[in-house]
């Protein structure tokens, strides 16, 4: 790749597939630095969002078959999570990312893995506070003296997906 560096001729600048601003190959380093940051960045984000989706796409599809006569989530609530997942997520843009030494690349198996650990984990929070809740509904039962109906159900699932992903994060 040509490089002209500030203060090069036309010439040079036109050669160049990038061209320096600042005086020095000093921003070449700070380049290589934040790109490092950014792509740590990215893999917090797919670890994230591909726990999350697990959580709640799983945790659906299972209420769905366990529990045929219950909703344990809404249409608009599904969409809600969506929304409210997406503002924890911002601070990864601003969180302390560490610049590794090394060139960095993909290694799908350490993210698939990570997230998979971290979905099953949120899963399990999530499906064991929807069974609690589903056998005081069935008992006429109540958590913390409040009586649970299919809506305070709904809700305390709701509650807990959006907490959970925040917690997780």
């Amino acid at each position: 790749a040509g490089i002209a560096v500030s203060g090069a001729t036309d010439a040079a600048r036109a050669a160049a597939a990038l061209i320096l601003t600042e005086p020095g190959l000093g921003v070449i380093i700070k380049a290589i630095e934040t790109a490092r940051q950014i792509f740590e960045r990215m893999t917090s984000y797919v670890i994230y969002r591909i726990a999350m989706s697990m959580d709640i796409m799983v945790f659906v599809v299972l209420c769905m078959i366990l529990f045929p006569k219950v909703i344990p989530l809404t249409p608009i609530m599904i969409i809600a999570l969506a929304l409210l997942d997406d503002i924890p997520i911002m601070s990864i843009a601003y969180d302390r990312t560490p610049i590794s030494p090394t060139p960095l690349r993909w290694r799908m198996g350490r993210v698939l893995g990570i997230s998979s650990v971290l979905g099953v984990f949120a899963l399990g929070q999530t499906f064991l506070l929807f069974c609690i809740g589903f056998n005081k509904l069935k008992t006429g039962g109540a958590i913390a003296g409040v009586p649970i109906t299919p809506d305070i159900l709904q809700t305390m699932t709701f509650l807990q997906l959006v907490i959970g992903g925040h917690l997780l994060l």
